[in-house]
């Protein structure tokens, strides 16, 4: 399990790198106007999917160790959800007993 750890972090860290390596050779511009609607655009559809199936999945539980706290839905929808958020909320969430 250690060595899958390893392998993914060292994934990830080259494609990283490949990514902000590669950025200053590209021939692009920028537009301010495009790039805060976009960001917009995304937290938006984030919390249309976010709190409403948040909500759902409240009301169809029946204790309340399993419920999504509004805490956690914030930081689902702030983060959204890279793999290390979504594990973490997922590990030190109780289980359903």
């Amino acid at each position: 399990q250690q060595s899958f750890r390893t392998l993914a972090f060292m994934a990830e860290t080259a494609i990283f790198a490949y990514m902000g390596l590669s950025l200053p050779t590209l021939h692009h511009r920028f537009h301010f106007g495009f790039i805060c609607s976009a960001m917009a655009l995304i937290l938006l559809g984030r919390a249309l999917n976010i709190f409403p199936l948040s909500f759902l999945i409240n009301r169809q539980s029946d204790s309340s160790s399993v419920k999504i706290s509004h805490k956690e839905q914030f930081i689902m929808w702030f983060s959204g959800l890279r793999g290390a958020i979504a594990f973490s909320l997922v590990r030190f969430h109780p289980p359903p007993h």
